[in-house]
C-alpha cells in the first residue's frame, strides 16, 4: 500500500487501506486546526509568511475560518500564497482559480496579485506558473500536447474525449 497513491487518488482497494484513508483525512483536518493558530498568531505579530500548500488542504482551511468569522490581513505584511498539487481527492471540490484567488484575498487578505498557482509533473521537467489572468506560462521548451485515446495529437482550440479525467502532457526539448 502506498501512501502517496491513496492521496492522490482517494481510491482505497481493502479495508485496511480504506482506514489509513481515513486517518489520513482525519491528520489532515487537526492539522488546519493548528495551522489556523499559527496564521492567526503570525497576523498578529505583523511576520511576513510565505504559504506554500496544495490548494485542497488551503481550501479547506479558508472554509473552515470562514464559517469561524475568521479574517486575518497577512497582506499588510506583504505574505504571499503559492500553491501546487492540484486537488487529489478532493477533485469534487475544486473551484475556479478566480474563485480560489478572492477567497485567499477575501479571507487571508493577501491579495491575488500574490497569489501564484503552479502546475507541473515529474514528465514535464518545468513549472506552469499562473499569472493574474490565471493562465499557466510554459519555459519555452516545453510545447504542451493533449493526446486523443490513440495517442494522437488533438489540434489547437480542439478537445478530446474525458479531457476531465485525463490530460496527458508530452514535452519536448527545442534543438536551438
Amino acid at each position: 500500500m502506498s501512501i502517496a497513491r491513496l492521496m492522490s487518488t482517494g481510491h482505497a482497494r481493502s479495508f485496511k487501506e480504506k482506514l489509513m484513508l481515513k486517518t489520513l483525512k482525519k491528520a489532515m483536518m487537526k492539522g488546519e486546526e493548528k495551522m489556523i493558530t499559527l496564521l492567526g498568531e503570525l497576523d498578529r505579530k505583523k511576520e511576513q509568511s510565505v504559504i506554500i500548500t496544495p490548494p485542497f488542504q488551503l481550501y479547506s482551511i479558508m472554509l473552515k475560518m470562514k464559517e469561524k468569522g475568521i479574517h486575518l490581513n497577512l497582506g499588510e505584511s506583504d505574505s504571499v500564497v503559492f500553491t501546487g498539487g492540484g486537488w487529489k481527492i478532493f477533485e469534487n471540490r475544486k473551484v475556479p482559480l478566480s474563485e480560489f484567488a478572492k477567497m485567499v484575498e477575501d479571507t487571508l487578505g493577501v491579495s491575488s496579485k500574490y497569489y501564484v498557482d503552479i502546475y507541473g509533473m515529474s514528465e514535464m521537467n518545468g513549472l506552469g506558473i499562473s499569472c493574474e489572468g490565471g493562465y499557466k506560462h510554459l519555459h519555452p521548451w516545453i510545447h504542451p500536447m493533449v493526446l486523443d485515446d490513440n495517442q494522437g495529437i488533438i489540434g489547437y482550440m480542439m478537445s478530446g474525449e474525458d479531457l476531465h479525467s485525463m490530460i496527458l502532457l508530452q514535452t519536448v526539448i527545442q534543438d536551438t
